[in-house]
C-alpha cells in the first residue's frame, strides 16, 4: 500500500482497507504476514491453545510475540 492518502478514508496510511477490496484471501494473508511477521491464522491457532478470555489483551499480545520469537508459537 502506498504511503499517500487513501481515496476513501483519506488516512495516511489507509485505515479502511479500500485497496484490499477484491483481493484474494491468500494475498491478504501474505500482506499481513509481511507486515506483522505472522498471519491471522497463526494468532487464532495460538489462541486456541490458551484460556485467554480472562487475560489482558496486551499481555496476550506480548506473550504471543515472545513465543513467536522463540519459535514456540
Amino acid at each position: 500500500m502506498a504511503l499517500s492518502d487513501c481515496t476513501e478514508c483519506w488516512s495516511t496510511p489507509c485505515e479502511c482497507g479500500h485497496d484490499f477490496k477484491g483481493r484474494s484471501k491468500e494475498y491478504k494473508e501474505k500482506m499481513t504476514k509481511s507486515v506483522n511477521g505472522f498471519t491471522i491464522r497463526d494468532v487464532f491457532e495460538w489462541l486456541s491453545k490458551k484460556d485467554y478470555l480472562s487475560d489482558d489483551p496486551e499481555l496476550l499480545y506480548t506473550e504471543f510475540i515472545k513465543e513467536k520469537d522463540n519459535g514456540k508459537a
